[in-house]
């Protein structure tokens, strides 16, 4: 083999292996593009099961997470990004990883999760309120169990039972099966609750806390008497209860 035969199979060769590492770069370029819109997809996919499950607490005794409207404009907007990005790869295949479209495709994506994760988190954190308000005690009363003898096993279920809830909630693993135990968990300490002895507790303060652990009926301030006020003031209670509109008026 001449010099010149050598020189144009080294030349060809070295053609071969540019080209391989342009079809290299190309792959990587569209691998990029792929992790990037997997990411946003996964999380959204993530929180959008979490979402759905919200959909449901009615079963729950709860109120269905419903989507606003401005939540419904994100996810139309972050579909037309997806249409319009994936109109771009077609015509530009690589070369798209470098026009902004995808990065406001994204920025799209990760709004709506955002606004999904937003809404989920009020929605469950309300939902728990309503359960805990089932069978909220406080500290003096949870303690008074101690000194009758036939509620100290009360005494402790409960405090074992709370704690429970407590680590179910703090643990929550967003399944069905999981919203269902915490259920069951809140009725176990609400049927507790009805077990103890709430005899040296004042009249109008009984009636106080009974409408309280109602969700269908509540506790209206009318019923906040001034002897309420200053039961719950001398036992650190005030801050268990917030004040909220029922949505109802007399005409």
């Amino acid at each position: 083999m001449s010099i010149k035969e050598h020189i144009s199979k080294l030349g060809r060769q070295i053609e071969l292996r540019k080209a391989a590492k342009q079809f290299e770069s190309k792959i990587a370029d569209n691998s990029t593009i792929l992790k990037r819109l997997d990411k946003v997809n996964g999380e959204l996919q993530e929180q959008t099961k979490r979402t759905q499950l919200l959909m449901r607490l009615d079963r729950f005794e709860g109120k269905s997470l419903e989507i606003a409207q401005d939540v419904e404009q994100s996810a139309s907007n972050a579909k037309n990004y997806l249409e319009r990005y994936r109109t771009l790869w077609n015509e530009k295949n690589y070369l798209a990883l470098q026009d902004n479209c995808l990065k406001d495709t994204e920025e799209q994506i990760s709004k709506y999760t955002d606004q999904l994760k937003a809404i989920t988190k009020e929605s469950f954190e309300q939902w728990c309120s309503e359960q805990i308000a089932k069978f909220e005690v406080g500290d003096v009363i949870l303690e008074q169990q101690k000194t009758f003898p036939d509620k100290v096993k009360i005494h402790d279920d409960y405090v074992s039972e709370q704690r429970a809830f407590n680590n179910l909630v703090n643990s929550f693993a967003w399944t069905e099966s999981e919203l269902h135990l915490l259920f069951q968990k809140a009725g176990q300490l609400a049927d507790l609750y009805d077990q103890m002895n709430h005899e040296a507790l004042p009249e109008e303060v009984k009636k106080f806390l009974s409408g309280v652990r109602s969700v269908s009926t509540r506790s209206t301030l009318s019923l906040l008497t001034p002897e309420v006020l200053e039961w719950l003031k001398e036992n650190q209670m005030l801050d268990m209860f917030v004040v909220s509109q029922s949505g109802y008026a007399k005409r």
